[in-house]
């Protein structure tokens, strides 16, 4: 099962730790670019070097492996992300199953309840979750409040702070809620826009609700989920190292707009027939056809 973006299991022409695709408010600079792919191809080695040494330890008649990143299942591989290359498998080494978004649904809790009950009539709406460890960067989430408050002043703010809650508590208004911890899923429904960092969990459930996005991707995986949300049309994509307000206010702007709705209630009707459920049958039928080899 491949939890991140697709491309996180390198071929033959991506490395791990590499992104194949870089958002268009990215100006990449080919050196440290080639810096970066150096180093990343330094790390594989030595993982695989690693890898190896195990193999070998445990059982010495197994064949070493060329690049331990890129091993998987010679059955199948599960993917918690929607299809957007219409990747016809015709072969059973591996099968590739698109689940779409792999997440239970979350009730709103009472208080959350109550707030929003109060605040509906505020337009835009924003959630504002820049995950785990990103949640670091105050400065970005700080940006984002000024900026929204300035161009929408009627507008509600949650921002799940992390680390930073308290950094930034001096924001906790009527319109404006701050928490180290918010129930994401449960608040995306009654939210008009998403800012966060690309990454896959927030992507797919803003994508599953059909909520329109502002996208700041940092590292990983998360400039190629950008850049899947930009040609797709659902997200508008910045630079978060180099973010000024009149771009994100911008941003916000283009993300509102019809186009933008057309574009995720495609998407919306899409993942209501994927998901978990859908992935599981999959894989049942593939090991029925296997004549249950696999197990």
């Amino acid at each position: 099962m491949c939890l991140p973006h697709p491309f996180t299991i390198p071929n033959d022409e991506k490395i791990f730790g590499v992104p194949a695709r870089w958002p268009k408010a990215f100006k990449v600079n080919q050196d440290k670019l080639s810096m970066l792919k150096d180093a990343a191809q330094q790390v594989e080695k030595e993982f695989t070097h690693e890898f190896n040494s195990k193999i070998e330890h445990y059982d010495k008649k197994l064949e070493p492996v060329s690049r331990a990143f890129s091993l998987t299942s010679p059955n199948l591989i599960l993917y918690n992300y929607p299809n957007l290359w219409d990747i016809k498998a015709k072969s059973a080494s591996p099968k590739k199953i698109y689940m779409g978004y792999c997440f239970d649904m979350q009730e709103l809790p009472k208080w959350y309840k109550s707030i929003m009950e109060k605040v509906k009539s505020r337009f835009p709406k924003i959630l504002i979750a820049m995950g785990t460890f990103l949640s670091y960067r105050h400065d970005v989430v700080e940006k984002c409040i000024n900026a929204i408050k300035d161009e929408y002043p009627d507008s509600f703010i949650v921002a799940a702070a992390g680390a930073s809650a308290n950094k930034l508590r001096r924001f906790q208004a009527a319109d404006v809620i701050v928490k180290d911890y918010v129930p994401q899923k449960g608040l995306l429904p009654h939210m008009d826009l998403v800012i966060h960092h690309g990454g896959n969990n927030s992507f797919t459930e803003s994508l599953y609700f059909g909520k329109p996005m502002v996208i700041m991707p940092f590292s990983s995986d998360q400039f190629d989920i950008a850049s899947d949300a930009e040609d797709m049309g659902v997200a508008q994509v910045l630079d978060p190292n180099s973010l000024k307000t009149e771009s994100l206010q911008k941003a916000v702007r283009n993300a509102l707009t019809r186009e933008s709705e057309t574009a995720l209630l495609h998407w919306k009707k899409k993942l209501a027939s994927l998901g978990p459920r859908y992935a599981v049958s999959r894989l049942l039928s593939a090991i029925n056809k296997s004549g249950n080899k696999w197990i």
